[in-house]
């Protein structure tokens, strides 16, 4: 029993490094990194046409450049690299060995996540010298706030698996990143249901703001502004929201792919 949980980990492990690679090698990864990364650089030119904003404006643009283009890199590689191995029938010489589906899956996740945390550092490391160069100080806030963007990110990825596991690319694709922006406007539901008083509708917009993930509660760039600070409380209450709901979307993603026909 303690031999195949250790080839179990070793496989996962083997999966998790090919994934990282692949998806390092990727020119569309590659040309999102540079471009986020252009575009935090562009906060400087911003910050030069602001009223003595230039630490607010490098502070604004590096976490909404983080944030949306991670979200797409995420997306993308999710989708691409499970559709990949099925088309080009590599998962069939994977699967032929003593590994199972859902280990395959949790490789692919766990390769992803490692991605994830590369970028998140280096986009940090860039929003950090920015702010320095502003003459701002980088504050624990900011740390915090790009680890809420990690956060975010394995959320998303767990999503884009689960429909990457019975969906076309495309299909795939557009809907994780309508959950995405659905769950930054989280917060937003309840106004919606002011503007309705029949009981199915509300019924349904309880039952959706239940279901789709609360992103907006890990933004932190009101408090970034506000100069907030933020409670140890709150990053690990916000750590285990995020790795419960990853975790119970990745279940039924293992569920769907391990019933999937592959042929």
């Amino acid at each position: 029993m303690g031999r195949k949980i250790r080839l179990g980990i070793r496989a996962m492990g083997a999966i998790a490094v090919n994934t990282f690679r692949e998806a390092v090698r990727n020119k569309i990864f590659g040309a999102l990194l540079i471009f986020s990364i252009g575009i935090m650089l562009f906060s400087l030119v911003l910050g030069s046409m602001s009223l003595h904003n230039e630490v607010r404006v490098a502070t604004d643009v590096s976490l909404f450049a983080s944030t949306f283009f991670s979200m797409i890199i995420t997306v993308y590689v999710s989708i691409n690299l499970l559709h990949t191995e099925i088309d080009r029938r590599t998962i069939y010489t994977i699967l032929s060995k003593p590994v199972r589906r859902w280990q395959f899956l949790l490789g692919k996740y766990a390769g992803i996540l490692a991605l994830m945390a590369l970028i998140v550092g280096l986009l940090f490391g860039v929003s950090a010298g920015l702010v320095a160069f502003q003459g701002g100080e980088v504050s624990m806030a900011l740390a915090s706030a790009f680890y809420l963007i990690l956060l975010q990110l394995a959320v998303v990825a767990a999503i884009s698996l689960l429909f990457a596991s019975f969906s076309t690319p495309l299909l795939s694709g557009l809907l994780s990143a309508g959950i995405f922006v659905l769950g930054h406007l989280h917060n937003q539901l309840e106004m919606v249901k002011e503007f309705f008083d029949i009981a199915i509708i509300r019924a349904s917009v309880d039952v959706l703001a239940w279901v789709l993930p609360n992103l907006a509660s890990m933004n932190l760039t009101v408090e970034l502004v506000r100069d907030i600070p933020v409670p140890t409380r709150y990053l690990l209450s916000a750590t285990w929201y995020a790795s419960s709901y990853a975790a119970l979307v990745l279940l039924g993603a293992m569920w769907i792919f391990s019933r999937r026909d592959l042929e």
